[in-house]
């Protein structure tokens, strides 16, 4: 396989994959613009510094891990600036009001209001 061949097949996969970082950026972030970033940082990151000789199975996985980590470096760094503007309730890690299993035990978001899934 030629040089050519392998950075058009690593663009490929990694974009492929553009959606999908976007998509749990945003479930981490829950704001766009933020999700944006962290994207494109991520992606930026794999262009530059993935070998483009390795395996594409792992890079899934390694786009999600970096995401995740790049993330969390800045909702603690944001919690060590200024704690006034990180709240536990909008956006700690893991947080999620309106949960399936809140729902299936029949307990009640933030809002008091009964969470429901629809059939």
């Amino acid at each position: 396989m030629n040089k050519e061949h392998l950075t058009e097949n690593f663009e490929q996969v990694l974009l492929s994959y553009t959606e999908m970082c976007y998509s749990v950026a945003l479930a981490l972030t829950r704001n766009p613009v933020h999700a944006r970033d962290l994207t494109r940082n991520v992606l930026t990151w794999a262009w530059h510094g993935c070998d483009r000789r390795a395996d594409t199975r792992t890079i899934k996985a390694k786009l999600l891990t970096v995401l995740r980590e790049t993330y969390l470096q800045e909702y603690r760094r944001a919690a060590l600036e200024s704690p006034a503007r990180v709240s536990k309730a909008t956006c700690a890690p893991g947080r999620r009001s309106g949960s399936l299993g809140s729902a299936l035990r029949g307990e009640r978001d933030e809002l008091g209001m009964a969470v429901s899934i629809a059939p």
